[in-house]
């Protein structure tokens, strides 16, 4: 069975009652410096030209769809490691990695459809590639796995008859707020894996770097779909081209939770976490808003003074939300961006009502994150 840990809600309460190592100030520097890291550990993979017929060849796995044969820079697997990682002469990446990965399954099993998720997504591209070369150096288990599949929402980049109905069913929030839990969980068990084994940090980094080259990667399924774009009707709006956007850029948050692991701060870090980590769907207008000045970032200043604000209990929002400051930063209008969990808009939540013109709505959240406005007075405005 899946260990049991504490709720993300119960490490809430317990970082509110007076149980944090950092003040409020520090720590709201903290995240943003961690937010901003592009890696924990220096870069231990490679590339190498090479054609996939030679690669397959080489693994002795049978090659599925044939390429051109041409040589391509494809994923060095057999680069080896430093003395400083290798744990005996000439260990290759490959092997330093399998290494690592089957000793933390032998204690934490549910997690090997993590790994494979996060590893198997092509030869050129991923550490495995494929499912048969994990399979052959994975070790296999029987216990049940912890779930990390991307939800389905759109064919051809719409919205599908098929989601828009689910997002009626009875289990569809519990089932969103059971992925941050395994974000959790497994933060929590790299922490106490690293406690004991600090240099194999280098793995868990690798993993969690390749996540901007996949879709099924759960450092990107994980974040709980909470947004939908509606139309004028508050619908889920229909037969408009878009995307699955993290409303903060996922790597942010994987380098924040992966500094937390190394430091040991899981649980002081993960309120603030499960305060900006959700994904939706938005049109590709609103996406390219989006990616115009914060396509790889966040409005730190304003979310520093937010997150001291969010820490200390005075600043109230729903799981995610402190992400919104990103798209009122962008001129996406709130009005058109549903919080699935409650039914209600993002200005709903924000300003009490869908009448707040665009422009009105981006200073009134600048003034609610600096602390300037209240969120009773914000939604008196």
């Amino acid at each position: 069975e899946i260990k049991s840990a504490r709720t993300p809600e119960q490490i809430i309460a317990s970082t509110r009652a007076g149980r944090n190592r950092l003040q409020f100030s520090e720590k709201g520097d903290y995240i943003l410096d961690a937010m901003q890291l592009k890696r924990l550990t220096t870069k231990v993979s490679g590339t190498i030209n090479k054609s996939r017929e030679i690669e397959f060849l080489e693994l002795n796995i049978k090659q599925g769809q044939k390429s051109d044969g041409k040589e391509k820079r494809i994923f060095n697997r057999n680069k080896p490691l430093s003395e400083e990682l290798a744990a005996l002469d000439g260990e290759t990446v490959i092997e330093g990695t399998t290494r690592v990965i089957n000793d933390f399954l032998s204690i934490n099993p549910e997690y090997r459809n993590f790994f494979k998720q996060s590893t198997v997504f092509g030869i050129d591209r991923s550490l495995y590639g494929v499912v048969e070369l994990f399979n052959k150096f994975i070790n296999r288990t029987t216990t049940k796995q912890a779930i990390v599949d991307r939800e389905s929402m759109t064919s051809k980049e719409m919205l599908t008859n098929k989601y828009i109905k689910e997002l009626e069913s009875p289990d569809y929030v519990t089932r969103q707020k059971a992925k941050i839990q395994v974000m959790y969980d497994f933060a929590k068990a790299q922490e106490a894996y690293l406690k004991k084994n600090p240099k194999s940090i280098w793995v868990f980094d690798e993993i969690r770097a390749q996540a901007t080259n996949s879709q099924q990667s759960p450092f990107r399924t994980l974040f709980p779909v909470y947004l939908v774009e509606v139309d004028f009707n508050g619908k889920p709006l229909r037969d408009v081209r878009g995307t699955e956007e993290h409303s903060t850029p996922q790597n942010l948050i994987g380098t924040l939770l992966g500094k937390a692991v190394v430091d040991q701060r899981v649980d002081e870090i993960f309120p603030i976490v499960k305060a900006l980590a959700m994904q939706g769907w938005i049109s590709n207008d609103m996406d390219n808003k989006l990616n115009k000045d914060f396509s790889k970032s966040m409005p730190y200043g304003l979310l520093n003074k937010a997150i001291q604000l969010y820490d200390k209990g005075e600043l109230i929002l729903p799981d995610g939300t402190l992400a919104a400051i990103r798209m009122s930063e962008s001129d996406v209008d709130l009005s058109f961006q549903m919080y699935i969990p409650t039914g209600q808009t993002l200005s709903e939540i924000f300003f009490g009502t869908n009448f707040v013109k665009l422009e009105d709505q981006k200073q009134l959240m600048r003034d609610l994150f600096n602390g300037t406005r209240s969120q009773a007075d914000t939604k008196k405005e």
